[in-house]
């Protein structure tokens, strides 16, 4: 069986290709209170703007971000997995088959 190689999901290009997402949270506070805020981002619009070849990263990332309720730039990224789900029971699957 051959080696298999690591997996590298390191730019906008990449996630979008694998079908991953990136969903920004906002860390804000005011008043005491966390603003909650969060938001799948549109990989696609985000590729056409900073290019498909931009880094996925965190440091390279968020400072293109800023929160659409509070308007702060105290924001974070994570990567979620690709998922499919089934059409007619709306259950999901793993992208491969698996179970």
């Amino acid at each position: 069986m051959a080696a298999m190689q690591p997996l590298t999901i390191d730019t906008l290009g990449a996630c979008i290709d694998g079908g991953y997402t990136i969903t920004m949270y906002c860390e804000a506070r005011h008043n005491g209170l966390m603003c909650h805020y969060s938001k799948v981002l549109n990989l696609e619009k985000l590729a056409k703007k900073l290019g498909r070849n931009h880094s996925s990263m965190h440091n390279d990332l968020v400072p293109h971000l800023w929160c659409l309720k509070c308007g702060s730039r105290n924001v974070s990224i994570r990567l979620g997995p690709p998922t499919v789900r089934d059409l007619k029971t709306g259950e999901l699957k793993h992208p491969s088959g698996r179970e």
